[in-house]
């Protein structure tokens, strides 16, 4: 009799429209006490198995009801928070965030995610407001230190950004998002190499840390280094493949590559020379499209080593155009190149701010 009791309760409370959402055999579901039917944590348990499921509206309801047993339920208000933030609901998350407030003023949690959903509709002076209180409450947060430098950088601080970062890094010296942070604020600053050193440290900590490849890759373009910027922005394809700007910024920097070679004698490299079809079956176990530039436009590469070519001279531009269009239409079909001039530069880089957090349930009775 516990799934029949257990529908029954959502449709008596009013929250009926969650059923058509939620799995009935979920084993989750068969684990729900009628005993517990009136217990203010089991609604937010089970609210917290629906927002770790990627269904923040269906949480939302579950987190009501915690709610409405037990208004003044600190957890529940905070958690709702959390799948508004998810959902894009930034005010109504905000909403929640101060009503977790009013029932606790130390509580650091509240105030970073409150932070957090500034943040997200560009209030940042605020949102560093509430960072700050997060941090008196907690100095050692290194999550709200990272996430004020985020908000600090978007408002071009960059010095200030990067003070914020290396304060998380000295409180977490393993957080790869602080040491990815601190590269795009020096990258700003132009101060290219050491912004490679932090993204460097970001990688070394988490090697499937595809934003820092990615910005990676913006560095080394920024410093022509063409070649290792597209290999950098392999490595985030790797990791995440479905990224449209990652593929865009590798063909900006093809395009660069060929254009910064493109007055070189192809003759002054005598025997390191090769064609176009040796390069492409070069590359051909890579699978990579973005390489098969102009098949008919007689391309010419340098060659220096096993693995490290270099385009060395173009002569059709309009065709390279059309060739990397191509490309984009199966990764970016709204971005073609709109110029045979010159290429076109690559798209800013990716900050990593932490999540929203969850803190203190209560125990179901």
């Amino acid at each position: 009799m516990r799934l029949p009791y257990f529908w029954a309760m959502l449709f008596i409370l009013g929250t009926s429209e969650v059923i058509e959402s939620i799995d009935a055999n979920d084993a989750q579901v068969a684990t729900f006490d009628i005993r517990n039917a009136d217990d203010p944590a089991a609604w937010n348990n089970y609210g917290d198995y629906l927002k770790e499921q990627g269904k923040y509206n269906q949480a939302v309801l579950f987190y009501d009801q915690a709610i409405r047993l037990d208004p003044d339920f600190l957890d529940a208000w905070n958690n709702k928070g959390i799948a508004l933030e998810e959902q894009g609901k930034y005010d109504q998350a905000i909403e929640a965030y101060d009503e977790a407030i009013r029932l606790d003023p130390e509580h650091e949690v509240a105030w970073y995610n409150k932070g957090n959903a500034l943040g997200g509709i560009k209030k940042y002076d605020e949102a560093i407001e509430a960072y700050d209180t997060a941090i008196k409450l907690d100095p050692e947060f290194s999550d709200a230190w990272n996430n004020k430098g985020i908000a600090l950088e978007k408002q071009g601080k960059y010095d200030e950004a990067i003070k914020a970062y290396d304060t998380a890094i000295r409180v977490d010296p393993d957080y790869p998002y602080a040491w990815n942070n601190k590269g795009n604020s020096l990258r700003e600053q132009r101060k290219y190499d050491e912004a490679i050193e932090a993204y460097d440290m970001a990688i070394r900590l988490d090697p499937e840390f595809s934003e820092a490849w990615y910005n990676k890759g913006i560095a080394l373009y920024k410093l022509d280094r063409f070649n290792d910027s597209i290999q950098a922005y392999d490595q985030a394809i790797k990791l995440n493949s479905t990224d449209e700007d990652t593929w865009f910024n590798k063909n900006s920097s093809i395009l660069a590559m060929i254009e910064d070679q493109s007055s070189i004698d192809e003759h002054a490299f005598g025997d390191q020379y090769i064609d176009y079809d040796e390069y492409i079956n070069h590359r051909s176990g890579e699978g990579d499209d973005t390489h098969k530039i102009d098949p008919s436009g007689h391309l010419g590469f340098a060659k220096d080593g096993d693995d490290d070519e270099t385009f060395v001279r173009v002569n059709l531009w309009p065709t390279v155009i059309k060739k990397l269009n191509s490309t984009l239409d199966k990764t970016e079909p709204s971005r073609h190149l709109g110029s045979a001039e010159s290429h076109t530069k690559p798209k800013e880089g990716k900050s990593s701010k932490a999540p929203s957090k969850t803190k203190n349930q209560k125990p179901t009775r």
